[in-house]
Order: C-alpha cells, then sequence, then structure tokens
C-alpha cells in the first residue's frame, strides 16, 4: 500500500496504524516544520499577538500612574517601579513592530508607524538602554552607549503625574499611549492587508 502523510511516502503494503500515523505526525511537526522558516502570515500573527499583550500592559501601566495603590503608604516609589515596566514595554512594543516590519509586502508602511512612534517618544531609547544597564552606568564602563551620562544623575528624576523627567529626557505617558496604540493599529492593519491579498491571491 502505498501512503502519504504529511510529506512522507511509505512503500510498503503493512497498514499504518492510528499510533504509528500520530508517532510520524509528531515527528513531522516537531522536526521537519521546525527547521523551515516562519511564513509571513506567521511572523506577522505572531508580532500582532505580542503588539496587543504589550498595548494592554501598556495601558495597565498608564492606568496605575494615575491611581492610588494600597502599598503607597509604605512604597512611595510605585510610581518608580511602573514607570519603569511601561518603559521596558514601549521598548517591547517597538521590537514586536520591526518583527512585522520583516515582512516585505508591509515593510514600509510598519517602518512608517514605527517613525512616528520614535519621534513622538524621543527620550525612549535612552530611558531603556540606561536603565537596563545601569550597572554598567554605576561602575563608568567605558563602553557606555550614552557617555554624557554621570553617576549623579542616575537617581535623579521626577514625576508629575503626566510626565517623567530623567537623564535629560522626558516622558508623558499619555502622550506613550496614544503612540502604542497607533503603532499597533499599523500592525493589525498590515496582517488585515496581507490576510486579503492571500485570499484574493
Amino acid at each position: 500500500m502505498r501512503l502519504q502523510h504529511c510529506g512522507l511516502i511509505d512503500d510498503s503494503d503493512t497498514p499504518i496504524d492510528e499510533t504509528a500515523r500520530r508517532e510520524r505526525a509528531t515527528w513531522f511537526a516537531t522536526v521537519v516544520c521546525r527547521a523551515l522558516p516562519p511564513s509571513e502570515m506567521v511572523i506577522l500573527e505572531r508580532a500582532k499577538s505580542l503588539c496587543n499583550v504589550a498595548c494592554f500592559t501598556i495601558a495597565l501601566q498608564c492606568r496605575r500612574l494615575k491611581t492610588s495603590e494600597p502599598e503607597d503608604e509604605i512604597f512611595v516609589l510605585h510610581w518608580y517601579a511602573d514607570l519603569r515596566f511601561l518603559i521596558l514595554t514601549l521598548r517591547r512594543l517597538r521590537r514586536a513592530a520591526k518583527l512585522a516590519a520583516d515582512v516585505p509586502s508591509v515593510s514600509a508602511c510598519i517602518e512608517v508607524a514605527i517613525f512616528r512612534f520614535d519621534k513622538s517618544l524621543p527620550g525612549l531609547g535612552k530611558l531603556r538602554n540606561v536603565d537596563e544597564h545601569i550597572d554598567d552606568y554605576v561602575r563608568g564602563n567605558p563602553k557606555n552607549q550614552h557617555k554624557e551620562i554621570i553617576r549623579d544623575e542616575l537617581q535623579r528624576n521626577s514625576f508629575d503625574g503626566s510626565v517623567f523627567y530623567w537623564l535629560g529626557a522626558e516622558l508623558d505617558i499619555d502622550v506613550a499611549l496614544k503612540a502604542a496604540e497607533a503603532l499597533f493599529a499599523a500592525v493589525v492593519e498590515a496582517v488585515k492587508q496581507v490576510e486579503s491579498e492571500n485570499l484574493n491571491y
């Protein structure tokens, strides 16, 4: 009996039972499929999913920054902790959008959306880089990207309820939320565009 399953051909005359069929399907999925590069649609769907989670997280952090929390009486710097999460998630959103930009058919529109995002939040990269590598800045590592920063500035910051001021940069949380939503919307539109092109093909 000649049987083809998941691209595998069996020329033997022995019937393949259900267990063997499942084993072959599992092998194909885990070994062969994972070795293949992802399709454009897979990349876009993954980027959309990551952007979606990032946007919900950004909205959550912005909401927390405008409200009081039960631990505020003990930990008066809860706003600083939430801002650090916000900065990291904004950058994660950007990286997810860059993933979508790897798809040639929508690369141009996604890059434009990323450009607008960066223009709305010009100090974001600096804030993230210093916060992520703050130990290097404490040590004065000569390889630090922002060489103008001195150690005394690392813990000098303020937040007025809307804008975070640190290292000569400003982060307006309302602007950040709108910029994040706009970038996510561009990724969603890109997914719809490719889906429509695939249906019309």
